[in-house]
């Protein structure tokens, strides 16, 4: 949660400014590193997903899961031609996927999403990464 004052009075904001970007992408990096500090390696994706949906949930921030979204090929439109794991705010889409040894080609796709959805970031998360704080792909247009 974070707190401003507004002369002696502390305001709990549940979320963050509209406009910042920035402080979204903090939110979800921290609460990335924090599911993965709790839970560990080697659960499946499904269970990771569940508990960082959780996690963004408790900072007040607005999360749908599995989220369909169409793309046009010429004239013809796929209502549901991908699903995204997690949209935030309807600003971020974080993509959890296993292998960082794939890194390069799931960047790629989130990339692609965030072209045809006009989202403004996306996240790569793998958290079977033997690495420390697992693997966190930050993705921009």
């Amino acid at each position: 949660m974070i707190y401003t004052t507004s002369g002696d009075i502390m305001i709990a904001k549940t979320r963050p400014v509209q406009n910042d970007i920035e402080e979204l992408a903090t939110l979800i990096n921290n609460a990335v590193f924090s599911v993965r500090s709790e839970m560990g390696v080697g659960l499946l994706d499904d269970v990771y997903r569940l508990c960082l949906v959780e996690e963004l949930k408790s900072l007040g921030l607005n999360v749908k899961t599995q989220v369909p979204m169409p793309i046009k090929n010429e004239d013809v439109n796929f209502e549901e031609a991908y699903r995204i794991d997690i949209l935030v705010e309807d600003r971020a889409i974080i993509e959890i996927k296993p292998s960082c040894s794939k890194a390069d080609l799931h960047k790629a796709r989130v990339s692609t999403y965030l072209r045809h959805s006009g989202y403004p970031l996306g996240f790569l998360v793998d958290y079977d990464s033997k690495r420390k704080k697992g693997c966190l792909n930050r993705v921009t247009l």
